[in-house]
């Protein structure tokens, strides 16, 4: 990790202070300028951010002075001065030191600290993306990617595919059942719109009230169809019963819309809008069906289909 500037700073006034003291050796013992020399080595091992080579290299300089010092006496200097030089050496070795931990510590705490910021960022802007209901991606969401991958689609002249999908009379089965039951069933829903998306590039939502969207990036009508009936047959094998006897269990509607955005033309309006009219129509013949509703005019290719999908029934 590079130290900050008021770190090195504090460097660049250490060694300044250091080369003074070497220049005041010239008229004093040895001991303080190999004092001082060996705390050079311990502050330069803190760039390095690792408290166990401080305290090796600690260690070391400390074994590497107790016999230069009292094992071998200045015959130049009095023996109080040359024990106190000794000691004065020393203490400024282990004073660096200590220093030098406190220091690390600190910076510890503070990328400790760091971290959890970040952690709780990443779960802020996750919970602003997020349906508070359900888990999936909430409208806001929706709205950026579906922009992102049209303009991504632009680059490369991929289609773009959307699926709208409407849980079939959502509203009488808040009535019988109540809102708790209607939530839950939300939550179900959603949970299996999530198991049968594939790639992590298509983004599940939820469009509003009952209504869940489905980005599917570089998707042509008839992948999207085929994603959309697997969503629309997962949903009836999952049998939410929908307290009605005579309607049995949960279904789904599931309206396609496939765009191929030209240069001049990615609108997220123009994908929405096809999707929603297939929706429509997919309401209007009896629900617990899917409907496409390609582009009007889309870039020639063997992909391109023009061909409205249904289901069978």
């Amino acid at each position: 990790m590079t130290p900050s500037f008021k770190e090195d700073r504090f460097l660049i006034s250490c060694i300044a202070l250091t080369l003074v003291l070497f220049v005041v050796d010239v008229l004093l013992p040895r001991s303080v300028a190999w004092g001082a020399l060996y705390s050079i080595v311990i502050l330069m091992s803190l760039r390095l951010n690792n408290p166990r080579l401080t305290l090796l290299l600690t260690g070391m300089c400390v074994l590497l002075m107790v016999p230069s010092y009292f094992a071998a006496p200045d015959s130049y200097s009095p023996t109080w001065a040359a024990i106190a030089n000794r000691l004065m050496a020393m203490g400024l070795l282990l004073l660096t030191a200590l220093l030098g931990l406190s220091l690390l510590e600190a910076n510890h705490r503070i990328l400790s600290t760091q971290r959890r910021l970040e952690e709780v960022n990443r779960e802020l802007e996750h919970r602003a993306a997020s349906d508070g209901l359900t888990g999936v991606a909430n409208r806001r969401h929706f709205d950026e990617r579906l922009a992102q991958e049209l303009q991504r689609a632009q680059r490369g002249g991929e289609p773009v595919s959307l699926l709208l999908i409407d849980v079939d009379h959502f509203k009488r089965y808040n009535d019988t059942l109540g809102h708790l039951a209607g939530d839950e069933c939300l939550v179900q829903i959603a949970q299996i719109l999530q198991a049968n998306v594939r790639r992590s590039t298509d983004v599940v939502s939820r469009y509003g009230g009952e209504e869940f969207a489905v980005i599917l990036p570089n998707t042509d009508p008839t992948g999207a169809w085929e994603r959309a009936e697997a969503i629309r047959l997962a949903v009836r094998e999952a049998q939410i019963p929908c307290g009605l006897p005579e309607e049995g269990c949960v279904t789904v509607s599931v309206g396609c819309g496939t765009v191929w955005p030209s240069l001049d033309s990615a609108l997220p309006k123009t994908v929405i809008d096809l999707a929603d009219q297939a929706l429509y129509r997919a309401k209007r013949s009896g629900r617990d069906r899917v409907e496409l509703e390609p582009q009007a005019h889309p870039a020639p290719g063997p992909a391109n289909c023009s061909v409205c999908l249904t289901h069978p029934d």
